[in-house]
């Protein structure tokens, strides 16, 4: 009897110790987890066969550890196109990148980052190719740019729009950004329109409703 109890207390007690490890492995070790890193280039709109300007970004981490030197794949799923890794694997961050050149036709484009043995493998991302235009709309209304992310041609415009209904937005440049000055906080109707002629991406944001970080009422306009 004694020992049967003493059997017990000791299963009970390896149970207990196994239970609720919350994300660890066995003998309750991390587990290593890949996910985006941010920012992750995630989303983006660009012209076929054409280089996104953000790379692709994925971290790997052993519960709040970087993991160094581990191997990535980049591998395209739809749409064409290729993807350059610039790490074959995780640096000291962690974070392993890679360039995306979208596919030769309009529409979504699909890119995963794999490595094997990691929780959270693969990590799939996701574009869509579109031909620039030469001119877009923005609609600022409802703590929203709608869209929030545009494509235009070099040479192309921009026009922002405040509908009747929009009240207190602005347009605030980010730190290298386009509009070259900001407009500050006004009611519609409105609009404003900009010409852009160099290539590159400008992000802006709304001061009573984003952050200069780009989270909450952001925006960014994609010249190629």
């Amino acid at each position: 009897m004694t020992k049967c109890v003493r059997g017990f207390l000791v299963v009970a007690a390896l149970g207990t110790a196994c239970a609720g490890d919350g994300g660890t492995g066995p003998g309750g070790n991390p587990t290593t987890i890949m996910t985006r890193a941010e920012p992750s280039g995630e989303g983006q709109v660009g012209g076929p066969s054409r280089a996104l300007l953000d790379p692709l970004r994925v971290r790997v981490s052993r519960g709040a550890t970087p993991v160094a030197g581990q191997a990535v794949t980049w591998s395209v799923v739809t749409g064409g196109g290729s993807v350059l890794a610039n790490d074959a694997v995780t640096d000291q961050d962690g974070v392993a990148s890679a360039v995306w050149i979208l596919g030769p036709n309009e529409g979504t484009n699909t890119v995963t980052a794999a490595s094997a043995g990691v929780n959270g493998s693969p990590v799939t991302f996701t574009a869509t190719a579109i031909d620039p235009p030469s001119a877009v709309t923005i609609t600022v209304t409802n703590n929203a740019f709608q869209p929030s992310s545009v494509l235009v041609a070099v040479g192309g415009t921009v026009t922002f729009d405040w509908p009747a209904s929009a009240r207190q937005h602005s347009i605030i440049p980010i730190v290298g950004s386009i509009p070259n000055v900001p407009i500050p906080l006004k009611d519609g109707p409105r609009s404003d329109q900009f010409t852009f002629t160099v290539a590159g991406k400008y992000d802006f944001f709304c001061s009573n409703h984003g952050t200069p970080t780009g989270g909450g009422m952001a925006g960014r306009i994609t010249v190629q």
